[in-house]
């Protein structure tokens, strides 16, 4: 069987670091509070109801997490139906991989409205085969259900996958999970280059035609 190979989003094919950013300080300053430098790198690898969670207990909130998701879910679907653009060569890879047949997929973190918008936005949506979403599958990058569960949907067995991944809590899962993995540099990622350069099969800088 031919290769299956598996994408993740956020800070791999999509360079929406800044649009999370935004997403993260208007939800916060609206509650007086100021985003912590080490947040998007803790809620990086979590669901929306993971990281809803998380940032209920981080910051002592008298909220319901479903309602804190609902309002980034909105927030993130006008963002990435317009915003967010594809990360440097991620077009050109994902064509070249076409042309060659390539079976592909996406697993990511991201909720399906604004990933369905933002694959939709770039005309790549009928692209993939599949796109598993953390959250419908209960749970985050942390763990390699998510992978596991791309690959069962393509029908392929995990050492016959390749994942593409930022971080890295997505490369480690990826392993465990038993998959060839690509690290892709983002900047989010930057403080974890060098074990993640160590811990993946590969590290690129951008994409390589």
């Amino acid at each position: 069987m031919a290769r299956v190979e598996i994408f993740d989003l956020d800070g791999t094919l999509l360079d929406s670091g800044d649009v999370w950013r935004t997403i993260d300080e208007r939800f916060l300053h609206k509650r007086g509070l100021t985003l912590p430098d080490d947040y998007a790198r803790a809620v990086s690898v979590m669901h929306l109801g993971e990281a809803a969670d998380y940032t209920i207990a981080r910051f002592s909130l008298n909220e319901q997490a479903e309602d804190i998701v609902a309002e980034w879910r909105q927030m993130a679907i006008e963002a990435y139906a317009t915003a967010v653009p594809m990360k440097e060569g991620a077009m050109e890879y994902l064509t070249a991989r076409r042309a060659a047949g390539v079976r592909m997929a996406v697993a990511t973190a991201l909720v399906r409205e604004p990933a369905e918008a933002a694959l939709r936005h770039h005309g790549i949506l009928d692209w993939f085969e599949t796109v598993v979403y953390a959250d419908e599958v209960g749970a985050g990058k942390s763990s390699p259900a998510v992978y596991l569960a791309t690959a069962e949907q393509m029908g392929a067995s995990p050492a016959e996958c390749t994942v593409y991944e930022d971080t890295l809590g997505g490369v480690r899962s990826a392993k465990a999970a038993g998959m060839y993995t690509i690290a892709l540099e983002d900047k989010g990622s930057i403080p974890d280059r060098e074990i993640i350069r160590s811990e993946a099969d590969e590290y690129w800088e951008t994409f390589k035609i």
